[in-house]
């Protein structure tokens, strides 16, 4: 969370300096050139292949444990779907990503309330430090660090946002902060369970 919000404050700086959409490409084709701009736009475009490959097998996963159908199936159904929602339009996709975040973040409360009332708070210190091993935190950390990746998206709508200048660090901070004190209360429970 510390080196998100660090690179979200750099971020923020950037982006309401120059409240332009593109984000890291505008940025970098500014600062270095257009042959920069353009590797780093042809860079985050395959990251975010990746990473959406990586979501859409993450979902896939979940949902297999409760109905066992092929990982693939539930991967490539929701890739059909979101990239129909998003022909729809940005509206209708905008309208759903908010439902989907606040049915989320209202199942992470109900997690932590229902953690909170049955904690055990002496297991913390029964417990040894990294039982599974080195190789285990940093999986762990490598997954939570592409948890953190999104927020950088915030700066490519620069030019939309209304006040850039006082609504994009905003936007930026806010993010980083309330995932990470979720993070952060999730894991509690999880130690105290």
């Amino acid at each position: 969370g510390v080196i998100a919000l660090l690179n979200a404050m750099a971020a923020a700086e950037v982006a309401t300096g120059m409240p332009k959409s593109g984000g890291g490409y505008y940025f970098i084709s500014r600062a270095l050139g257009p042959l920069w701009g353009a590797m780093l736009g042809w860079g985050s475009l395959f990251g975010l292949v990746f990473a959406s490959a990586f979501y859409m097998v993450g979902f896939g996963e979940y949902v297999h444990s409760v109905v066992p159908l092929p990982v693939v199936v539930y991967a490539v159904g929701m890739t059909v779907i979101l990239t129909g929602l998003n022909l729809m339009g940005s509206k209708a996709a905008g309208q759903l990503q908010n439902l989907i975040v606040g049915v989320l973040v209202l199942v992470l409360l109900l997690f932590i309330g229902r953690g909170v009332a049955g904690a055990e708070p002496p297991l913390l210190f029964r417990s040894t430090f990294a039982p599974f091993g080195l190789g285990a935190i940093l999986a762990g950390t490598a997954t939570l660090f592409v948890t953190y990746a999104g927020f950088g998206e915030i700066a490519s709508m620069a030019e939309e946002i209304r006040n850039p200048g006082k609504n994009l660090p905003r936007a930026l901070l806010g993010s980083v902060i309330s995932v990470t004190v979720l993070y952060c209360l999730i894991l509690l429970v999880c130690l105290f369970l």
